[in-house]
């Protein structure tokens, strides 16, 4: 895959992943356009509920093990946080970083937890060293993909805790979220996103299994395509290396503005009852 976006800081040690979630995460909540521009109702619920840190006192699977350095705790505390000032909560979403014995990350509605797995980063720290010849570019793309994720299960947790509806795939709907808000209109954004959407191509790996057919989730090429022409659509002029360079086809770059301004209302009508004033 052509590495479209090159030039970026310095990387942030991996064991300071979810440092990254926070320094985000943040900017990108309050840039996301929903939260200006979509009329509102004048009363908002308080929300009994909030983000917290650690395992949720209704996880079932005990095989599922919280492995979360001093760090980590403290970022993904900052991060709730930050969550909290936005999102008016009706039961509280637990956030963790476990040993989970499979390179996966999965929000599970019964224990109302975002699980982000060590295997998963260390599965993304091995594909991408293979990617990359620069370890730094290396790092850097396993945090901006292990960030995605991040949103792309915060997504999945909004659905189910708002009950919102989704036409079409949920895998779809919440890689669209996830573009959403890492491209907070920055370079260092758009390199985050394009490396998000990278790590779904080195996840399907080189072989194509009948269950990319028939799974939940879209085939990794595909959301890389999808998660490409969001950042596209949302600013062409800006993105435009990425027709010129033949990273995104033409044919399908033309209707990317177009998708992208749906996407964008869509999720501003979804969650704006639920943004606090």
């Amino acid at each position: 895959m052509k590495h479209y976006f090159i030039s970026r800081p310095a990387a942030l040690p991996v064991a300071l992943m979810v440092a990254t979630f926070m320094i985000v995460g943040v900017l990108g909540i309050y840039m996301l356009p929903l939260v200006g521009d979509v009329t509102r109702a004048q009363a908002k619920p308080a929300g009994k509920g909030s983000f917290k840190v650690g395992a949720s006192p209704r996880r079932s699977d005990k095989s599922i093990k919280v492995n979360m350095s001093a760090e980590d705790r403290q970022a993904l505390q900052e991060l709730a946080a930050e969550m909290n000032k936005v999102f008016a909560l009706p039961q509280d979403v637990y956030l963790s970083v476990n040993n989970c014995g499979v390179a996966n990350a999965f929000y599970d509605p019964n224990s109302r937890e975002i699980i982000m797995c060590t295997e998963l980063i260390e599965y993304f720290e091995k594909a991408f060293a293979k990617e990359f010849e620069d370890k730094e570019e290396a790092a850097q793309a396993v945090e901006d993909s292990t960030m995605f994720v991040f949103f792309h299960e915060l997504g999945h947790a909004l659905i189910d805790i708002y009950d919102l509806p989704v036409t079409g795939r949920e895998e779809d709907a919440v890689d669209q979220l996830a573009a959403l808000i890492v491209a907070d209109g920055s370079e260092e954004g758009a390199a985050s996103v394009f490396n998000g959407a990278m790590a779904f191509t080195v996840l399907d790996g080189d072989e194509l299994h009948e269950s990319a057919f028939w799974g939940e989730h879209s085939m990794g090429l595909q959301r890389f395509f999808n998660i490409i022409c969001m950042l596209y659509g949302q600013d062409p002029e800006a993105h435009k290396d990425l027709v010129n360079e033949e990273v995104l086809p033409k044919a399908r770059a033309q209707r990317c503005p177009s998708e992208y301004q749906r996407i964008e209302k869509a999720w501003g009508t979804l969650l704006s009852p639920h943004i606090k004033n």
